[in-house]
């Protein structure tokens, strides 16, 4: 197998995301490597990597201060070819704190050293808690992103070995230590707290992108299972903003990433 660098190298980027920020990192960063594949995490599903396959990237938004379940799920699930290059890319709002430690742990379980790890800012989504930034705070933040990319992709073409990416300092290591696992542990319930307005038009989109499929159509309208995955992606893509999930999201504007269009999302 040629070491990372030379000509000839494969790069395997898998992604989750759910109002597209995520999906943008990975389609930035494959087309800066070069001959890269990308491929969607999805439930239940870790796929095959061939032998030739020489970095493997893991992608993912930060939930609660550490990875979505289906992202840790994958993990735990994952088999990589002898001495390859894994890293992982944390996308977060605010919070990094110690997630990419918590993922570096579940790879761990599987033997899988994880060889760098990096963070990419990107607009926080939870408009049950706060407002979406404004137009030229995010213009700003996309052009740090792109850089931030730039970065990533230098280091892995090199196969260049880094710590782990975090921030908040022993704050981020408490709430990724202390909180991310009880209340991952109960996310699957997040969708109780959805409801849908007579705006909704019937067009079943919510249900499409719902990475766990957990979203269902009855007489036209979606209904919400007990295997959220709190991704919103059912709130944001809703074109008539018809979902709710408590009283903020009235006011508050939906979001999803310019470069990332919603057929992208759909899930088969």
């Amino acid at each position: 197998m040629a070491p990372p660098g030379e000509e000839g190298m494969k790069h395997l980027i898998y992604w989750f995301s759910g109002t597209g920020n995520t999906l943008s990192v990975a389609k930035d960063l494959a087309a800066r490597l070069g001959d890269a594949e990308t491929r969607e995490i999805r439930a239940g599903v870790a796929g095959k990597i061939d032998a030739e396959t020489q970095t493997i990237g893991i992608l993912y938004p930060v939930y609660c201060w550490g990875p979505p379940n289906i992202v840790a799920d994958f993990a735990r699930s994952l088999d990589v070819p002898a001495n390859a290059y894994v890293y992982a890319v944390a996308v977060y709002g605010a919070m990094l704190a110690s997630s990419n430690a918590i993922l570096k742990g579940m790879l761990a379980e599987k033997g899988i050293p994880l060889s760098a790890s990096f963070g990419v800012n990107l607009p926080g989504n939870f408009v049950a808690l706060y407002e979406i930034s404004p137009d030229d705070k995010l213009a700003k933040m996309y052009d740090k992103a792109n850089a931030a990319v730039g970065r990533i992709a230098n280091a892995v073409s090199r196969g260049r070995k880094t710590g782990i990416a975090r921030n908040l300092g022993l704050f981020g290591r408490y709430l990724s230590g202390k909180k991310y696992g009880p209340m991952m542990s109960q996310i699957h319930f997040a969708a109780q707290g959805f409801t849908v307005e007579d705006t909704c038009n019937g067009c079943g989109i919510c249900a499409r992108v719902c990475p766990k499929g957990n979203v269902s159509l009855e007489s036209g309208k979606p209904k919400w299972d007990v295997n959220c995955e709190s991704c919103l992606a059912c709130l944001h893509w809703c074109p008539t903003a018809s979902i709710q999930s408590g009283e903020k999201t009235k006011i508050h504007k939906r979001y999803h990433h310019p470069s990332v269009v919603v057929s992208e999302l759909f899930r088969q």
